[in-house]
């Protein structure tokens, strides 16, 4: 390892730690160049520009193994609901081309076997919402146990995601390339139409992110597998949790209100 390399994986390890535990606006650039053993206090700026710059740089040093994971679990996700557009054909995110309705293969909210038409009992342990649940929550999971910074990514994630206005939260969702963009667009066929136009895919985003970043906060523990499993299934419960008759009249209230 050059000594060059090396002091950027100091900053690197080091933003992430002190982003971590005291948050990331509650850091100074110089207090990161000085826990990093940084010798010119002008590295920060060289390797990274600016505070963005090395924030991104923190987030990347996981995020692929985390979108790798997710592409993984959604592959076989598609093979096994052949209704989902697949690598190389029209609508699959793989696939550069504009933005298309939902395959015309999915089934409406209201036909027989759709995960909405099934009883709330029923619908904790649909496989469909479980094989959607776990590839939103696994692949972020597995950093629990990493040792190599991965409790502090799910920290720093957990605080970006809270905050609507921080770009970077959202930067990998807009990503038509991203694990998490092919996983929203998986994820709208198996929900009410009513729920993709209030933002459930969003909820269950931040609700996992924010979950696990409690979790890393508290740990490290001894087995995490429980704690998985059980935010998987509350996900699952998430994504096909029907729309009460007031939401919806509130929702068609406001979209009269404001013309939508």
């Amino acid at each position: 390892m050059t000594r060059l390399t090396g002091t950027r994986e100091r900053l690197i390890a080091a933003a992430e730690e002190l982003f971590s535990t005291r948050g990331i606006g509650a850091v100074s650039l110089n207090e990161i160049v000085r826990a990093a053993g940084a010798r010119n206090a002008t590295a920060l700026q060289y390797h990274f520009g600016d505070r963005a710059g090395l924030l991104r740089a923190v987030l990347d040093k996981h995020a692929r193994d985390v979108d790798e994971r997710r592409h993984a679990m959604l592959d076989a996700y598609e093979l096994g609901h052949p209704e989902a557009p697949r690598p190389g054909t029209p609508g699959h995110p793989r696939t550069p081309r504009p933005d298309t309705p939902d395959h015309p293969r999915t089934p409406r909210s209201d036909a027989p076997g759709h995960p909405q038409a099934l009883s709330p009992a029923a619908a904790l342990v649909h496989p469909q919402a479980l094989s959607l649940a776990a590839a939103l929550v696994h692949p972020p999971a597995a950093k629990l146990a990493d040792p190599d910074g991965g409790p502090a990514y799910l920290r720093i994630m957990a605080e970006l995601i809270s905050h609507p206005a921080a770009s970077l939260a959202t930067a990998e969702q807009d990503d038509p390339a991203g694990s998490i963009h092919r996983w929203r667009r998986l994820a709208a066929p198996a929900l009410q139409q009513d729920a993709v136009r209030l933002h459930r895919r969003l909820v269950a985003i931040r609700f996992t992110m924010v979950e696990l970043g409690r979790r890393a906060r508290s740990g490290p523990h001894a087995d995490d597998r429980l704690f998985v499993g059980h935010l998987t299934d509350l996900v699952a419960a998430l994504l096909l949790a029907p729309l009460s008759e007031e939401t919806l009249r509130l929702a068609a209230e406001r979209d009269a209100a404001t013309g939508a």
